[in-house]
């Protein structure tokens, strides 16, 4: 549940109807006017603080309930009921907080009984979005411009407020993921979901099969596309496959790419020498198949939410598997979140993280990992942070299994030399 919100989070753009009639309503119209009217003039100065004060407004006011809206419409989509029933435990409602790297952020309030979301600026915010308003736009004095994102606008390309509608979703968007990390604002194909249940989604959903997808759930269609893509990735970089190539040895495959009624299908070759068809490969390619492409991608996709990537592999493929995990995300390329039961995962990635402090040895720095327990609390699930240092995640709870375990086999083993 925990991976799809933060999917859904990551991919909510504004309703844009709603942003730009909130925007209208507060006012924002006299920004733009100014705006084009000091490009006209050549007077840039004047410009980046008509554009600074449109870009402050459509934030604080016209954003939050855009993206409320927008919530609205997609949260009961991806958990596959409705709005209210979302919000468990006997609960009126929900707080979702999303928090910006240089302080402040949205909170998200969902109302069950209203069937509704409200949203507002938390504090600081509006100061994260100004600071990073200055570093994005920049003069050109000797142009009379304004240079934004490597985009010029001056006075012959922004000649009318239609002019300067078109362009604000799109700085809105590069400002917003300045701000944020992982980032929102993200497309389809920036941020993907990889949904437990993997190998059954693949087996059941990928052609010829296909005239049931319109009956599955939101996210598992997502996921279906995901695979198509990632596909077409995969035509333009299968070198990157070299990364993964002692998890795909591990698991005795190999990936080949055929062309088939216009769209790339993968197929596991065997190490037997036998070419299937992913959907009839055993379960543990099935599984890791998309993630592993995803991770070793060159670029897209940049956030890569994966539930129980350890679903069906056996121990030594769920270690090379963390590791490919943590070489993806030490290469500044990707951010990845994943849920886990796994020690196996959490003692490599521990064993990344203590091999970031020796030179040479590569590794994962422990300011690159978050982690987080989930545990039962009377009847509902209570999130607790958990400090990552040097040595990686605390072990204790995985520890404590273990300990219960040896603890059986001793009583066990102690039972029967009596008995004996």
């Amino acid at each position: 549940m925990l991976a799809h919100l933060v999917w859904a989070l990551s991919v909510a753009t504004p309703a844009f109807n709603t942003l730009f009639r909130v925007f209208d309503e507060k006012g924002g119209r006299r920004y733009i006017q100014e705006l084009i009217k000091s490009l006209e003039d050549r007077e840039p100065v004047r410009a980046k603080e008509a554009l600074e004060g449109a870009l402050l407004l459509l934030a604080e006011k016209a954003l939050p309930q855009a993206l409320a809206q927008s919530l609205k419409e997609l949260l009961p989509k991806v958990y596959g009921r409705r709005l209210g029933r979302i919000v468990t435990g006997g609960h009126k409602r929900a707080i979702i907080e999303v928090k910006s790297w240089l302080g402040g952020g949205f909170r998200f309030v969902i109302d069950a009984e209203k069937e509704a979301i409200s949203a507002e600026i938390v504090e600081h915010l509006i100061e994260s979005i100004r600071c990073t308003i200055e570093r994005l736009v920049n003069i050109d004095e000797e142009r009379g411009a304004l240079i934004i994102g490597g985009e010029t606008w001056f006075a012959e390309r922004i000649r009318t407020i239609a002019d300067v509608y078109s362009e604000l979703p799109t700085l809105l968007g590069l400002m917003m993921r300045s701000v944020f990390e992982p980032p929102v604002f993200a497309t389809r194909e920036s941020a993907i979901l990889l949904v437990d249940g993997r190998a059954g989604v693949l087996r059941t959903l990928l052609r010829p099969f296909t005239a049931m997808l319109s009956e599955a759930l939101f996210p598992d269609q997502e996921f279906i596309a995901y695979y198509y893509m990632l596909a077409e990735r995969l035509a333009d970089s299968m070198d990157s496959l070299k990364a993964a190539k002692s998890f795909m040895r591990e698991l005795g495959f190999d990936l080949e790419l055929r062309m088939e009624a216009g769209v790339y299908n993968v197929y596991a070759k065997m190490w037997s020498g036998e070419v299937v068809p992913v959907a009839l490969a055993p379960s543990g390619i099935r599984e890791s198949v998309a993630l592993v492409v995803a991770l070793t991608a060159p670029n897209t996709p940049s956030l890569v939410v994966v539930e129980e990537p350890e679903a069906h592999l056996h121990p030594r493929a769920q270690v090379l598997l963390a590791e490919l995990m943590a070489r993806a995300v030490a290469s500044g390329r990707k951010w990845v979140v994943a849920t886990t039961h796994s020690d196996y995962i959490v003692y490599e990635l521990n064993n990344q993280v203590i091999a970031s402090s020796t030179r040479g040895s590569g590794g994962l720095g422990p300011d690159k990992v978050a982690a987080y327990l989930v545990r039962r609390e009377g009847g509902e699930a209570v999130i607790e942070t958990i400090g990552v240092g040097p040595e990686g995640i605390p072990e204790e709870e995985f520890a404590r299994v273990a300990e219960e375990l040896a603890t059986r086999r001793g009583f066990l083993v102690l039972r029967g030399q009596e008995e004996g």
